[in-house]
């Protein structure tokens, strides 16, 4: 070791004598921004960077080339852990705080002499990043009195860590013993090396205070840091990697790896892939800078201070550069695998939060809109309810006492107040609650949206992946049996959030126990009119059956809403209790009542009067007449078909919508609407009839956005009256135009190039729930033999639905619609497709599908007879469509499935001849074409003509959408797949494995900005990642991204052939960590999946290959 610390001292002669301060290596005359070099550990403020062949540092001889329009300056500043020449000087005693303070006196200082420069920044940070740059950060927000070091916090956006240890570094504890070894201790600042150690407490609160720094600039509507992380991929010698992939890295960011040891990345020189990386991630994000300074009102981006000009600050160690930024599509993102792990973070003192990839302030409240900020309707005390409730739930005990969570269920009519009660209960007790979840529960799909919004909410998941419902849903649900709450910088130990869970009117036992909670933490309350639901399955630890008011409640209510409430009125009280015992005390036929006896300006005993008895009620309605349970729905509506019509004819359409939310535009009167009598209905007329609609308790109207929300019974009663009145066909078929209206149509007038754009989402997402809706209703009215319906028109909608479900990810979802739409157009059926032109629209719905699920067979079988279609449809109408050239490309799709290249190439040139002559055609509209056709050059070895047929595409899209193309996942497919040519010529060209890398890195980004960390897009991009850090040896980091992508998978049939691959691969690599155990359990996962799917080729595990699992893949795609 003596013989090595010789040869260290001699082989520089002297060490540099540390410089500290602000150097500025290029100065422009209008910068956009700055870029700020922070060395580290043991670093020099210009030699740190500086490439042993070269005179200057390349921050100084060539990023001002790459950067033209950013100020760069270098930061130095005496932090060395480690002095080898005595004689130069001791080791400054400043820590940490000192060294950040000093950071952000300097900068700020620089900003005050050029107060007309620059006022953003981005900062390149190396080693000693953590420490010094994340503090200097912390400092700049906490020093709220210092304004111009507050304003070095709003400014920063971005940063690059370059072999910065996020979880300490071996470099430390390896300093520390070779100084003791040579007696230089004296020279070493214990306390920065013991903050460098892995995972120390020191650097763990630093990192979570840095965490919660860059989640706060959401809060405080700034716009976030850009982050990158670069790693070191070749060891130190006599050392190894001192910063290995897993300390180098933030969650939930994707590291790129530098092919140099930690000493040497930061000493890069022109043709150095890491410079060229690190050059490329500071354009973009200064090109970003410079759009938002244009257009500072950019939907979700927020004008930072004096935006003239962004600053980017560097930190560095001695041997590293790091690059830090602010955030963008390649900043920081939630962990993919959020699901399973509940992030613990420590916060300053004063305010109690969840914290996850965002800040969330407790206590937390998920309402329905239609209950938010609203009294109780029809509420009576119920003291004897809430305190059967009460007993059962509260006080808490100890969560190691239960056995289960505390869960309470209460069953009762429609309209008996179960809403109401469970309501109340959260009212009266919310102050025992940390976070409060209110679900509308009468569905799965309705469970999934609810769940999903709360996980992007909470910052469990990202708000792009909301999509992905099944995922965003069991990452809540996981969540909430380890519901960490962020606890104080003081001695408070970890700590669980209280919740509520409310399930408001479940109907389906399988579905609620697919949305339980796991754990035993937390409180359930399920309300329910299915007496089936208290099944023991879901071994609910309370139960209640909720009965009528009693008869002096029920009346008390009764004049309370009829207004008819004068005390010493003996008789009202008396008819009052009569008619409550006609209705059985029902809450919602008493606030009915009430509310028609006062809007007819009646008392409770003229009413008696027209009504002496409940006979008299039901022989106003039609003959045949027997639910006692809503008898006075069905009076209240039988009185507004005969006296209002227009009224009745809203409540019909409003019963064939999604009950829980509709919007008020979707009701407005149309051009063509009449009313009854055949004139013009106004809008005037329209409110008028949905106030008689509310006043009534028929319908609700939530203030603040007029919605519309529509109780179940209500809902039921209308649609059976409308049709015993023969208006159900004309209604529905109204609903299903409103609807169209509002469906952002890909297909309907298809243009090629238009599909997978994600910017339509938002609105499918709206409108979809109403879609769903009407299929079931169609279903309803079908089996009652009404017509006609505008089936084909609800056909249309449903597939795309389809679509829509396809692209986001979750093409499991669309097999219910499909099976809809076959059975609209099963023949036979008097609203059959007279053409055959419909049931190519099927066909394209099941090529989706196909596709979506790798499924070869069906993809050729619908393929051919879509092809069939359109071949006739052009015979006939003379002419080529878009349609024609998607039927070319979806049969060349299907023969290179089957490996027939030849005739997928023929049918490739006629999809590319047929789109270059339709009107409006521009480049970008060849992908689909030009995509295949370098697939199938890849698949038969020609590399060459693979790369440059894809590279035309990447080209054709750069041109039209940009650089940074995410308007829809055509360019991760690109990408993806000359990743994958690169990756299978690397055997040739060396550097081809590297290149391949970098493609399927930037494809994950790619993919992750258009549909989110968890589209499944994503997570096969994020697969070839893997694949390829596998065959650079890299099994640790393989094995962390493939944990992360079965994570995200949805364990259905549609993705097994996916799930199978990723298993296979994961073995692989597991074995060779030496993880037999669990290499094992994967490989036995791929293997049932492959025997499943390929029974003719059934394998052992000792026997199962490589080439057998790509077998279930022949032809790899997106």
């Amino acid at each position: 070791m003596l013989h090595f610390l010789d040869k260290w001292r001699n082989s520089k002669g002297q060490r540099e004598v540390c410089v500290t301060g602000i150097k500025v290596l290029s100065d422009p005359a209008d910068p956009v921004v700055d870029i700020v070099f922070v060395r580290g550990l043991n670093g020099h403020r210009e030699s740190s960077w500086r490439h042993e062949n070269a005179i200057i540092s390349w921050p100084e001889g060539l990023l001002p080339y790459g950067v033209s329009n950013a100020r760069i300056m270098t930061y130095g500043y005496d932090a060395n852990a480690v002095n080898l020449d005595e004689f130069l000087g001791k080791v400054s005693k400043n820590g940490t705080k000192q060294h950040a303070q000093n950071l952000l006196e300097a900068l700020a200082s620089r900003r005050s002499g050029d107060s007309e420069q620059s006022s953003l920044s981005v900062i390149v940070s190396a080693a000693l990043f953590p420490l010094t740059q994340h503090k200097a950060l912390i400092k700049s927000r906490e020093w709220a009195t210092e304004s111009h070091l507050v304003v070095l916090f709003e400014s920063t956006r971005g940063i690059i860590f370059l072999g910065t240890p996020h979880k300490g570094a071996a470099l430390a504890l390896w300093a520390k013993r070779l100084a003791q070894a040579v007696g230089l201790l004296k020279q070493t600042h214990a306390g920065i090396l013991n903050q460098l150690k892995k995972d120390s407490e020191e650097l763990d609160r630093i990192q979570d205070s840095f965490d919660i720094l860059l989640r706060s600039r959401e809060v405080s509507k700034l716009p976030p840091i850009e982050v990158k992380c670069f790693y070191e991929e070749k060891p130190m010698t006599g050392i190894g990697l001192v910063v290995d992939y897993k300390s180098a890295t933030l969650p939930g960011n994707v590291p790129i790896g530098i092919n140099k040891s930690h000493r040497e990345m930061t000493k890069l020189e022109k043709g150095d892939h890491g410079y060229d990386m690190i050059e490329g991630t500071l354009r973009r994000w200064i090109e970003k800078i410079g759009r938002q300074a244009v257009n500072p009102a950019s939907p979700g981006i927020s004008p930072a201070p004096d935006v003239s000009s962004a600053r980017l600050d560097v930190t560095t160690s001695s041997d590293m550069t790091v690059p830090m930024l602010s955030p963008s599509s390649e900043g920081r993102s939630s962990p993919s695998n959020s699901s399973s792990r509940s992030s613990f973070v420590k916060i300053p003192p004063g305010g109690r939060f969840i914290i996850n990839e965002k800040l969330v302030k407790l206590p937390f409240k998920f309402i329905p809109s239609s209950l938010n900020g609203r009294e109780s309707k029809y509420f009576q005390p119920r003291e004897k309810e809430l305190q059967e409730i009460r007993s059962t739930v509260l006080p808490f005990q100890r969560d190691s006492d239960l056995l289960t969570h505390r869960s309470f269920l209460i069953s009762g009519l429609g309209g008996a107040g179960k809403t109401e009660l469970a309501f109340r209960f959260f009212t009266q007790y919310k102050e025992h609650f940390d976070a409060i979840f209110f679900l509308i529960a009468d569905s799965e799909s309705r469970l999934s949206e609810q769940y999903s919004t709360i996980a992007c909410d909470l910052g469990l998941t990202e708000t792009s992946d909301k999509i992905n419902q099944e995922l965003c849903s069991e990452t809540f649900r996981t969540w909430l049996g380890d519901p960490v709450k962020g606890a104080p910088e003081s001695q408070e130990v970890k700590t669980l959030i209280k919740w509520l869970l409310v399930f408001d009117n479940a109907e389906n036992t399988e579905v609620i126990q697919k949305f339980w909670p796991g754990g035993r933490h937390g409180t359930i309350l399920l309300t329910t009119r299915n007496p089936l639901l208290a099944s023991p399955e879901l071994c609910v630890t309370g139960k209640l059956q909720l009965q009528g008011f009693p008869n002096a409640d029920g009346a008390r209510f009764l004049r309370l809403r009829a207004q008819d409430e004068n005390p010493n009125d003996l008789r009202t009280e008396a008819d009052a209790k009569d008619v409550v015992e006609w209705v059985q005390g029902l809450p919602i036929a008493i606030d009915q009542l009430g509310r028609i006896i006062y809007s007819d300006r009646l008392s409770i005993s003229k009413f008696r009067e027209i009504y002496p008895a409940r006979s008299d009620l039901f022989g106003r309605l039609y003959k045949g007449y027997n639910n006692d349970r809503n008898l006075v729905t069905a009076w209240a509506l039988n009185g507004l078909y005969e006296c209002r019509r227009d009224t009745f004819a809203l409540l019909s359409l409003i019963a064939m919508l999604d009950p829980e939310s509709i919007d008020h535009r979707t009701l407005k009167p149309r051009p063509t609407s009449l009313n009854a009598d055949g004139s013009p209905m106004t809008i005037s007329q329209h409110i008028a009839y949905r106030k008689r609609l509310a006043d009534t308790s028929l319908i609700d109207v939530i203030r603040d956005s007029q919605d519309v929300r529509i109780n179940r019974v209500v809902q039921d009663v209308t649609i059976d009256m409308t049709v015993r009145h023969g208006s159900a066909a004309s209604t529905f078929n109204e609903a299903v135009n409103r609807i169209a209206d509002q469906w952002p149509f890909l297909n309907k007038n298809y243009v090629t190039g238009s599909a997978t754009k994600v910017d339509r989402w938002a609105e499918c997402r709206q409108t979809y729930p109403h879609i769903l809706r009407l299929m079931e209703v169609h279903a309803e009215l079908t089996a009652l033999n009404v017509n006609p319906l505008a089936s084909l028109e609800l056909a249309e909608l449903l597939l795309e639905a389809v679509q829509y479900r396809v692209e986001c990810g979750v093409g499991h979802e669309a097999i219910p619609l499909l099976d809809a739409v076959e059975s609209i157009y099963k023949p036979g059926r008097p609203d059959s497709p007279a053409l055959d032109e419909e049931y190519g629209k099927l066909y394209r719905g099941r090529i989706g599908l196909a596709v979506s699920s790798k499924n070869t067979n069906d993809l050729l079988q619908y393929a051919q007879l879509a092809w069939d279609i359109e071949k006739e449809r052009h015979r006939k109408i003379g002419h080529a469509t878009s349609i024609l050239a998607v039927a070319y490309n979806d049969l060349a799709m299907a023969w290179a499935c089957h490996g027939d290249w030849e005739r997928s190439i023929v049918l490739l040139t006629q999809s590319r001849s047929i789109r270059e002559e339709l009107p409006g055609f521009t480049r970008d509209k060849l992908f689909s074409p030009l995509y295949h056709l370098g697939l199938i050059f890849h698949h038969q070895g020609k590399y060459d003509e693979a790369e440059e047929v894809l590279n035309e595409a990447i080209k054709d899209r750069e041109e039209v959408f940009g650089l940074e193309d995410a308007v829809s996942l055509r360019s991760a497919a690109l990408l993806y797949a000359r990743g994958n040519v690169r990756l299978s010529r690397a055997d040739q060209i060396r550097n081809d494995v590297r290149k391949s890398l970098s493609d399927h890195m930037e494809a994950v980004s790619r993919a992750r900005r258009s549909a989110g960390a968890n589209n499944r897009t994503t997570l096969i991009c994020q697969y070839q990642v893997a694949k390829v850090s596998a065959k650079l040896g890299k099994y640790e980091t393989a094995c962390d991204l493939l944990g992360e992508i079965l994570s995200g998978s949805i364990d259905k049939p549609t993705y097994h052939r996916d799930i199978a691959r990723t298993s296979y691969l994961y073995a692989q690599c597991l074995r060779a960590k030496g993880k037999d155990a669990e290499s094992n359990q994967e490989l036995l996962r791929s293997l049932e999946i492959h025997n499943r799917l390929r029974p003719q080729h059934k394998r052992l595990a000792e026997t199962l290959t490589e080439e057998d699992i790509n077998e279930l893949i022949p032809y790899d795609y997106l």
